[in-house]
């Protein structure tokens, strides 16, 4: 581990650490960056459960791109409030985010494109 790197285990809650070092046992090859994704994936997934008071399945996440982009938001506040800046990690999150944000605009559109053929079929 690189001084940087220790830095921002360091700046991590306990709770953050132990999930760091149980994940790094478990990978011993991913990288600081890598273990860093995962753990704050994980960490902002259980906020949002927290939040909406009870339990998601990952059929609720492949299906639902807001709550999706919700929890890939949270992972950067996650990582940013412990001071870890990792701009790898944060490019790949930001490219998540904004193409999720690309599909649910698209699905609003595509909605309200079909609501709108089906009101001038219906008003013809």
């Amino acid at each position: 581990m690189t001084d940087k790197e220790r830095e921002d285990y360091n700046n991590l809650k306990p709770s953050l650490r132990e999930d760091y070092d149980y994940e790094k046992k478990k990978h011993p090859n991913w990288s600081h960056a890598q273990i860093m994704a995962k753990i704050a994936i994980g960490e902002s997934l259980g906020e949002t459960v927290e939040k909406g008071g009870g339990t998601i399945d990952a059929t609720e996440l492949e299906n639902d791109p807001k709550m999706l982009k919700e929890v890939l938001e949270g992972a950067k506040r996650v990582l940013i409030e412990a001071g870890v800046f990792i701009y790898a990690v944060f490019d790949v999150l930001d490219s998540a985010i904004s193409l999720l944000g690309n599909m649910v605009m698209c699905g609003v559109k595509y909605v309200g494109n079909k609501l709108s053929e089906f009101w001038d079929w219906l008003t013809s």
